[in-house]
């Protein structure tokens, strides 16, 4: 919070809080960049900047986004964010797993070939 006085942030992190932000931040790009790394693996284009989500283009959002659904994963269309880039999905990466990214990869792949996507058991 501001200082009203001066209207300056103090600075942060202060104290055991730092070692906590240090290691939130490693262990998010861990897992951003296992889902980059199996989407790759894939032959997919996957563009991850700091943060939580990673962006892959994909030729139209809607098909992809219902075969992922059908698949139980649950992405974003990057329709409401798009000004100038074609269609791609927003995919979070705070909870995903190495196995969870590689089965997302293999996910995604399939919902390019109708009706072969697979269901976890």
């Amino acid at each position: 919070m501001a200082d009203p006085a001066t209207d300056q942030v103090p600075d942060w992190p202060i104290g055991p809080t730092a070692g906590l932000l240090d290691h939130a931040r490693r262990v998010y790009s861990e897992r951003r960049q296992k889902l980059i790394t199996a989407l790759v693996a894939r032959g997919f284009q996957a563009i991850g900047r700091p943060g939580l989500n990673v962006l892959v283009p994909v030729p139209e959002e809607g098909q992809v986004l219902q075969a992922l659904r059908r698949a139980h994963w649950e992405v974003r269309a990057g329709e409401r964010r798009r000004i100038e880039t074609g269609p791609f999905i927003r995919v979070t990466s705070a909870t995903m797993t190495a196995s969870g990214a590689k089965q997302f990869a293999a996910d995604l792949e399939s919902a390019f070939r109708p009706g072969s996507v697979s269901h976890p058991a």
